[in-house]
């Protein structure tokens, strides 16, 4: 960004500076009037391509997230009704396999499929079960 905007700053210095700013204005204004080239967002440098690890790890965020909206429903339901919770009453695996369920068996990346047998789907949605809790088994 610094060779973009034509700064001399150090790369160790990560805070926004008021100079930055201005340089950033500068910048847009010469754009608005013809100076500069802009970037093209479609251009391959510009693009980052997410593993399947990436991938799954948003799933495990999202699972997460649901998992804790999960927990904070419970914990509310056992105060109003007076309950006494266990961790075992808390936290369920469900939210997690749910989400790797739909990861593995309907993401286009888990989609494996022969495309000549059109029996081979219905096979993938039978395994794919028995994957996903030995998974869930054995990492879990």
């Amino acid at each position: 960004m610094n060779q973009r905007l034509n700064l001399n700053i150090p790369q160790n210095n990560t805070f926004l500076l008021s100079r930055d700013i201005l340089a950033a204005a500068d910048r847009l204004i010469g754009m608005k009037f013809g100076m500069g080239t802009l970037d093209d967002m479609n251009h391959l440098k510009n693009k980052r391509i997410l593993s399947v690890a990436d991938l799954l790890q948003d799933q495990f965020g999202l699972a997460l997230v649901r998992l804790e909206n999960v927990v904070r429903g419970t914990i509310c339901g056992a105060i109003r009704h007076k309950l006494i919770l266990t961790p075992q009453n808390l936290v369920t695996s469900t939210s997690l396999t749910t989400i790797y369920e739909s990861f593995f068996g309907l993401h286009p990346l888990s989609q494996v499929l022969d495309q000549t047998n059109p029996l081979t789907q219905i096979v993938h949605g039978r395994k794919l079960p028995n994957l996903i809790s030995i998974f869930i088994i054995f990492y879990l």
